[in-house]
């Protein structure tokens, strides 16, 4: 800290303190106007890229998606899957009478209901079947 109680930094670069890795932007350094903590905190945020340019995307995991299927000509295959989340949607609807009239709907070939269809273990399940009814 400076006499003033601000972060002290050099004037040749006031982003830069005197840890490594660590940038000031605006009020921290010395009273700013907002137009000018604005500019220094785009500054501040290439300072912290540039420190991190030669390891970004290292860690990205490509996903593999499983091949397409060629349908040309093929009927429409369609699954529904309604979910009876609690109050949030069984509270409301009748997720039963919903599954029920969703199978007798055209090129519907599979219908299910299911709690939490947002759970881990739910996709799964919806995967499996899927695949399974192709």
């Amino acid at each position: 800290m400076n006499g003033y109680g601000f972060v002290e930094t050099g004037p040749e670069n006031p982003l830069i303190t005197s840890r490594e890795g660590i940038f000031v932007s605006g009020a921290c350094e010395a009273p700013k106007d907002i137009p000018e903590t604005v500019i220094q905190a785009t500054g501040a945020a290439c300072e912290a890229g540039a420190i991190i340019a030669d390891v970004r995307g290292k860690d990205l995991i490509i996903k593999e998606l499983p091949e397409e299927k060629d349908v040309e000509g093929q009927e429409p295959r369609i699954g529904v899957f309604v979910c009876n989340c609690g109050v949030n949607i069984g509270g409301v609807v009748n997720v039963p009478e919903v599954q029920k009239y969703a199978g007798t709907l055209p090129n519907v070939v599979l219908a299910d209901e299911n709690l939490f269809t947002c759970s881990q273990d739910t996709q799964d399940k919806m995967k499996k079947m899927i695949d399974d009814t192709g």
